[in-house]
């Protein structure tokens, strides 16, 4: 899967010359070039392609840290926004028989910029065992399965799959179904919540503040898109545990196109300190040691000039970000 830093920076020299996005190439920094790389990259990275790739994923990570830390002092970006579950065993169960049809879970998020959606586990409780279950996590607006996640069933046990993954929003809302295949397959009539009333509905839909929840069954023969949705109330002893997050790297790769010159200076100190410490004893890194280390300081600051200016003028505005209110306190004397 691609990340939002990829081709921010080019490296000239290597495969076809791809235009970086920022318009920015790693060997225009002043004092580096490809060969001291090449002789300082060790044995698993073997050349300075892979020694450039790692620390640009590196400089990232660092970049995202640190960006964090500047911000605290104007801005409280939150962590967690909820946790729920979608689905519950009642007090008593009647199996439903096997069938071609697909059972499970939809949920509609609405759009909150910078949110991602965490899958914390999915739990069965189902007649039969069952040592795997596929369960598809299928973007109904489109029928694509963006994820399979095996699951199991001891016979009338709710059996728990601890998943943790996470998907991100960009800023749009999803409509995603957890799905499994009761083609050959038993079920329970469990519901979506402990009590059968749902409050308030909305299109068949259970509406949970900003969230929609609905039972479903898709024929196995069908796409799996909304339209072909139908539902008996079942979720056929499915439960879904999630989290809605506040997603950090969402909002550094929103802000990406204008931190290009933040991720190359990092980058270049990485590098530096990379060849500053090199196990490898040959002519260029023994000779440039010192150059190296001054590189990697006069980058550093660079970096950092680049970054705090960046987030210290940034007027941002999101339910994942809460401005720190300064109080000014005026003591007047008579």
């Amino acid at each position: 899967m691609a990340n939002c830093y990829d081709n921010v920076i080019g490296i000239k020299g290597y495969c076809s010359d791809v235009t970086p996005s920022s318009g920015l190439w790693l060997n225009d920094l002043t004092g580096l070039d490809l060969i001291s790389l090449d002789h300082g990259a060790n044995a698993e990275q073997q050349t300075a392609i892979t020694l450039v790739l790692s620390k640009i994923e590196s400089a990232f990570n660092l970049m995202k840290a640190e960006s964090q830390n500047i911000m605290s002092s104007r801005w409280h970006f939150q962590t967690s926004a909820s946790d729920s579950v979608i689905g519950f065993f009642p007090e008593s169960v009647s199996p439903i028989a096997a069938a071609p049809v697909f059972r499970g879970i939809a949920a509609r998020f609405g759009q909150v910029d910078y949110f991602s959606l965490g899958l914390t586990a999915i739990t069965f409780l189902l007649p039969v065992t069952v040592a795997n279950i596929p369960v598809l996590v299928v973007d109904l607006r489109t029928g694509v399965t963006i994820d399979t996640i095996a699951c199991s069933s001891v016979a009338n046990v709710p059996t728990r799959t601890n998943v943790a993954k996470k998907y991100i929003t960009s800023g749009q809302m999803l409509n995603y179904a957890f799905l499994f295949d009761t083609t050959t397959i038993q079920t329970y009539n469990t519901t979506l919540y402990p009590t059968a009333s749902c409050g308030s509905c909305k299109n068949g839909y259970y509406e949970n503040g900003s969230i929609l929840e609905r039972a479903i069954k898709i024929p196995t023969a069908s796409d799996k898109v909304e339209a072909n949705i139908s539902s008996d109330g079942f979720a056929g002893g499915m439960s879904v545990q999630y989290q809605l997050a506040c997603s950090f790297d969402s909002l550094l790769c929103a802000h990406m196109p204008q931190l290009g010159y933040a991720l190359l200076y990092k980058t270049g100190s990485l590098l530096m300190q990379e060849l500053k410490y090199s196990k490898r004893l040959n002519g260029i890194i023994f000779t440039n040691r010192e150059s190296f280390a001054e590189l990697e300081v006069y980058y550093q600051q660079k970096y950092e000039e680049y970054l705090n200016t960046y987030w210290n003028r940034a007027n941002l505005s999101s339910g994942c970000i809460i401005c720190n209110k300064s109080i000014k306190q005026v003591v007047r004397i008579p």
